[in-house]
């Protein structure tokens, strides 16, 4: 009585829910928001509204992730591993803007690879395009991830002529000054409006800054402590089979290996590109950078004063970054596997199996 009480009080107020200015319109929830309106407009219960919300997400999701496979001409396994990592479908399924940014930055990713790999047809316009608009799209819910972008810089200047090298770069460094500005936008409103207020009463982001400022060697023993424990292996599954409220679920480490293995075996011919040095490097500050920044962003508008922890990083935030670098930091691999049939099947049951059995063990055990 208590719960159809509830839903009778929200459907009720849905003038107020649909029309009142509850804070800023994002794009990843755009498409949601148009069809819950669609399906009051029908007289669709609040549950039916509700699910048929959900349903875009996962189509967009599954079409985008399509793309960026169908793109590489190696990697495609690691690629689909990544996607169909439990924790990755969950925020698929249901109401999240996670899905998007780990959507589009799998896409960015695939043209970026894709364009080392063909690295005899020379400079793609096309490619250019659509490899900085998926990581514009990706950054935008959350400006952080604009390490995303930097990226394509690392594109061998021997690719190109020089006329051809030129625009790519023009295009790669106006892309990242526009996110850059909204990026600044987003730090002032943030400033501004003094924090989060879900971190508690104690937040204040200026004062917050002054500390960093101020105390710097203090702030990198606190991130330092952070990382270790951010990156543990033994925590994997709070990424990777995490299925929010319903806990985090079995085989999480058992993935992330097979991650690990797909990363050094599927390769091919397309992956003996130059400057393989560099770009391992730059995998790897790609992916620790990126998790400082997370984390900095969180401490000053999530975290009180002075705290010697850092609040609100999930770990979660780490799946956008998963495939660039593993496809980037073990491009060469150990063993070329990818063009046996049986390698494939083996890798898509290895990673099917553990999706169903997490859905099984955190959802529809708890119905039956």
């Amino acid at each position: 009585e208590t719960v159809n009480e509830y839903i009778h009080e929200i459907n009720a107020d849905y003038f107020r829910i649909a029309f009142g200015d509850n804070g800023t319109i994002r794009i990843p929830h755009l498409i949601n928001g148009v069809l819950i309106s669609v399906a009051r407009y029908l007289g669709f219960s609040l549950y039916a509204q509700y699910i048929v919300g959900a349903v875009p997400q996962i189509v967009i999701y599954s079409t985008v992730c399509y793309f960026a496979i169908k793109r590489l001409r190696s990697g495609k396994m690691l690629m689909a591993v990544i996607a169909l990592l439990p924790t990755n479908i969950f925020l698929a399924a249901f109401y999240s803007q996670d899905y998007w940014i780990t959507a589009f930055s799998l896409l960015g990713s695939a043209y970026f690879i894709g364009m080392l790999q063909d690295r005899e047809k020379g400079y793609s316009a096309r490619d250019t395009m659509v490899m900085c608009v998926a990581f514009l799209l990706a950054c935008m819910p959350k400006p952080v991830y604009i390490t995303l972008l930097l990226l394509p810089l690392f594109l061998r200047k021997a690719s190109f002529s020089k006329k051809d090298y030129q625009t790519y770069y023009i295009t790669c460094i106006l892309t990242i000054c526009l996110l850059g500005i909204l990026l600044l936008a987003r730090s002032f409103f943030a400033i501004r409006s003094g924090g989060d207020f879900r971190g508690g009463s104690e937040i204040n982001t200026i004062d917050q800054i002054y500390y960093i400022l101020n105390s710097p060697l203090e702030y990198a023993k606190t991130l330092y402590v952070f990382l270790k424990d951010y990156f543990s292996f033994d925590a994997c599954g709070e990424y990777i089979t995490n299925m929010a409220y319903m806990g985090v679920g079995p085989c999480a480490k058992f993935l992330l290996l097979l991650v690990v293995f797909t990363a050094l075996t599927d390769k091919g011919d397309a992956d003996a590109f130059k400057g393989r040095g560099l770009l391992q490097i730059a995998s790897v500050l790609f992916y620790v950078g990126t998790a400082i920044l997370i984390a900095t962003a969180l401490y000053i508008t999530f975290t009180p004063v002075g705290a010697n922890v850092i609040n609100g990083c999930q770990r979660r935030y780490l799946l956008p970054l998963l495939f660039p670098f593993f496809a980037l930091c073990f491009h060469r691999g150990v063993l070329k596997l990818s063009g046996k049939k049986w390698y494939h099947l083996a890798v898509l049951l290895g990673t099917v199996i553990p999706l169903f059995y997490n859905v099984y063990v955190q959802l529809i055990a708890l119905m039956v």
